[in-house]
């Protein structure tokens, strides 16, 4: 199933494995993978205070670390599933950085989530062929196949 979460107009989301605990979901910073400057309000990730987390499971979460350029940092429990931990924004200003969160509930249940974000629209580089395909517009594509066959059949 997927877990959507809304934080300050930013649409974050994980895939988790149905029985998965706990679940682990970064909503600051963004992951660079899904960052839509033309569409969100991604100049508050430069402007914010804390990295957020939510960490949830039924048996209740014991401890939530973050690791974030090199550094180990304990998140602190806010309330509900939300977990903060303070940062400075303008030590990651340029390029793409790596934040990984980690979580164990009291069942002695653990998970990792890591994902790379940017705080200067950094785009991530296409890995594999199907996100290429998902970005693809297949339309102009088209178009523009079938006008190069057009003219070289009436030429």
């Amino acid at each position: 199933y997927r877990i959507l979460a809304l934080d300050h107009d930013l649409l974050s989301f994980a895939d988790v494995e149905l029985g998965q605990w706990p679940v682990v979901l970064v909503t600051n910073p963004k992951d660079a993978l899904y960052l839509l400057p033309s569409h969100e309000p991604t100049d508050r990730i430069r402007r914010s205070s804390h990295i957020r987390v939510l960490a949830f499971s039924p048996y209740g979460i014991s401890s939530v670390k973050v690791w974030v350029g090199g550094r180990s940092l304990v998140a602190q429990h806010v309330g509900g599933g939300l977990y903060t931990v303070p940062w400075d924004p303008a030590d990651y200003a340029h390029g793409l950085h790596e934040i990984s969160v980690g979580a164990e509930d009291f069942a002695g249940h653990s998970h990792k989530a890591s994902h790379l974000f940017s705080l200067d629209d950094t785009l991530v580089p296409l890995q594999t062929l199907s996100e290429w395909i998902i970005l693809t517009d297949f339309r102009a594509l088209f178009r523009m196949a079938f006008m190069f066959v057009w003219f070289s059949l009436i030429s």
